[in-house]
């Protein structure tokens, strides 16, 4: 087998606080985990996300991947064979992944949601463009653009607001009816947070 390849030097993660995440179970069918990785104009540890910010990144990017609390050695779905659908809609990044139970870490993934253990979605991105803005007297880095590498179910939380669900469904049930799609996210310290805002102000000076 080849080398795993690379990941972006400059990628980050952001985990959302699950609104309420679940297994729900029907028999004989599909189990899958579904929520929100991503939460739009959610001010949250000095930046949020504006709506249409993963629109680019879903359209082009081949295929995107969802990992067990961001192991890359234990993917659960991907979007090249249909195993993780994501989707932009008014509230933010929806998320539906199908692991495969015969996997060991997939029916890992399953329990810990069923269980309540893991109740969050994170999600791995690149900043392609963005803003500062004042907000409620706080300068807040403004993600206007991101390309998205990852999602993943996790039990740390970022933004508040983000759900995944564990859910069985029957398997004659059309997918296409209105689903919502899967993200990653990664925990940066404070000193990368800050650094990230002082690229991105000396950025819109330079532009100025």
């Amino acid at each position: 087998m080849g080398k795993p390849k690379p990941k972006p030097k400059d990628l980050e993660h952001r985990t959302f606080e699950s609104a309420g995440l679940e297994l729900r179970e029907a028999p004989g069918g599909v189990t899958a985990i579904e929520g929100y990785a991503a939460v739009f104009n959610q001010a949250a540890y000095g930046e949020k996300i504006l709506p249409g910010a993963f629109t680019k990144s879903l359209r082009e990017r081949p295929d995107i991947k969802a990992y067990w609390s961001h192991n890359s050695a234990m993917p659960i779905g991907r979007t090249s064979n249909g195993s993780l659908v994501l989707r932009e809609d008014e509230k933010g990044l929806w998320v539906r992944i199908e692991p495969n139970q015969d996997i060991t870490w997939a029916r890992d993934a399953l329990e810990s949601v069923r269980s309540g253990l893991v109740s969050q979605f994170s999600f791995g991105m690149r900043v392609i463009s963005a803003d500062v803005e004042e907000h409620e007297g706080e300068q807040v880095t403004v993600l206007k653009e991101v390309a998205l590498y990852e999602v993943s179910p996790v039990a740390e939380p970022w933004y508040e607001g983000t759900s995944a669900v564990a859910r069985e469904r029957d398997c004659d049930e059309d997918d296409a009816a209105g689903r919502p799609e899967p993200v990653q996210a990664d925990h940066s310290t404070e000193a990368q947070r800050q650094a990230r805002t002082r690229r991105l102000r000396l950025l819109q000076l330079q532009e100025q």
